[in-house]
């Protein structure tokens, strides 16, 4: 039994296809800009100690800890982690969007 195309579908044009592709990077590239939802501080807090978390434990979960990568994977790890404990995740309103103030001429 041979399958038929259905006759009611059709095939993307060229520009709804990079339409549909592009739309999921406009999403993470507005979330990523400074009023986006990925700057509240929960967000990016826990976005920072889950990264740290994956790169320290991705080569003993993924079989190769016995490479020579791995021991770039972990210090990375916790190169993030240690970064991430320093930082001062608490809003502050001149990161956000406070005119800046003009130089004075000497």
């Amino acid at each position: 039994m041979k399958l038929q195309a259905d006759p009611n579908k059709r095939r993307l044009t060229r520009d709804e296809a990079v339409e549909l592709l592009l739309r999921p990077l406009a999403g993470v590239f507005s979330s990523l800009s400074e009023g986006g939802w990925i700057h509240s501080v929960p967000v990016h807090s826990a976005g920072d100690y889950l990264a740290a978390a994956l790169l320290v434990t991705a080569p003993f979960a993924l079989g190769y800890a016995h490479a020579g990568l791995a021991v770039f994977y972990i210090a990375a790890g916790v190169a993030v982690l240690a970064v991430s404990l320093v930082t001062n995740y608490q809003y502050s309103p001149k990161r956000a969007g406070a005119p800046a103030r003009e130089a004075q001429p000497a």
